[in-house]
């Protein structure tokens, strides 16, 4: 059809058929200019929609830290305070747990201690409340936060020289348990300076994550061995049971640094395994799968790399889930590493 109109073009122009090739690339080549030149227009009018709305999301963000800015909060007491863990919460804003340390007097007596504390900030970063866990003379720090959606927050940490777990409401105050008690659980003394830590499965119940020392003490006063241990809590703080996780190896000095729950209710556990608990250079990474009654799926320890001549120790401090695999990142001597694992404990 095409052709026999261009024919019929030549022909009204007095031209034969012979100049038809020569006519076609014509006018093909008009066509693609037209083609190009409005796909090019296309590709202007959606690189402006795009332009305008990265520029409307730009100006949202800036003026988002400005506020923030504005409203940036330094507090703190007269010594060294820690920030250790955050969550979102149900209006948006964030919860931050850690440890504060205070001077002051109550009840006529000076309070001079490092406490676990809770502060809270809206979504434009106006704090809100501020507060300690329990009574202000109660020592210790927070290591973790989770958001309870139908109540408020669930805390892991220390307190008094024991690994917690503790309930707030969304105002961060103490609530009560079945028995009216403060929902506080102390599932183990504080074994090497460093809380628990507290996660909720799917169907509430609550795990507490710690180090427990295991065994006699010898005539240096110190157990035979630390060892992972793993509590489970009903939503109102009743014991369910209570799982030590008895590793076998040359590492016999435990230390849980996160935990992560994953889809279908097991717990990956990670922190550092020391074969003596004094050196750190011979501490090694580790990962645990476990089920949420803390049998053992499978363990992966990680040493330090291979040839960088003095030893180092390896500690996992933080675990997270991406595309259906682990992403572990901690410590080796004094450089940061991370790595990828699988769920089924394969490392790569």
């Amino acid at each position: 059809m095409a052709r026999r109109t261009l024919a019929g073009w030549l022909r009204t122009a007095k031209r034969d058929d012979a100049h038809y090739d020569e006519a076609v690339k014509l006018f093909v080549s008009i066509k693609t200019a037209m083609e190009e030149k409005a796909r090019a227009a296309r590709d202007s009018r959606q690189l402006r929609i795009a332009y305008d709305a990265a520029h409307a999301a730009w100006s949202a963000e800036k003026e988002r830290l400005r506020l923030w800015k504005e409203r940036a909060v330094v507090f703190g007491g007269p010594g060294d305070d820690t920030a250790t863990a955050l969550t979102r919460a149900t209006d948006g804003g964030i919860v931050l747990a850690g440890a504060l340390h205070v001077r002051k007097t109550q009840d006529d007596k000076p309070v001079n201690a490092v406490l676990p504390w809770i502060t809270a900030f809206n979504a434009t970063g106006k704090r809100l409340w501020h507060r300690p866990l329990g009574s202000a003379s109660d020592a210790g720090s927070l290591r973790s936060v989770v958001t309870l959606a139908d109540r408020g927050y669930l805390f892991g940490g220390a307190q008094k020289g024991f690994q917690i777990a503790a309930v707030t409401d969304r105002l961060g105050n103490m609530v009560g348990n079945d028995d009216g008690d403060p929902w506080i659980i102390a599932f183990a003394p504080v074994a090497a300076g460093e809380g628990g830590i507290a996660r909720v499965l799917k169907d509430g119940t609550i795990v507490a994550l710690g180090a427990e020392n295991i065994g006699k003490t010898g005539e240096d006063g110190k157990p035979s061995a630390r060892l992972p241990v793993i509590v489970r809590l009903s939503p109102k703080g009743k014991l369910l049971g209570k799982t030590v996780l008895t590793r076998g190896g040359a590492a016999r000095w435990y230390d849980i640094k996160d935990a992560l729950v994953l889809d279908n209710g097991d717990i990956v556990v990670a922190g550092e395994a020391r074969r003596d608990d004094a050196d750190a250079a011979s501490a090694e990474g580790y990962v645990l799968r476990v089920t949420p009654t803390g049998k053992e799926i499978w363990g992966r320890m990680i040493p330090p790399s291979q040839g960088q001549g003095q030893r180092q120790g390896v500690s996992v401090t933080a675990l997270t889930q991406v595309d259906g695999a682990l992403i572990a990142a901690g410590s080796e001597g004094r450089a940061l590493t991370y790595f990828r694992l699988s769920l089924d404990g394969q490392l790569a």
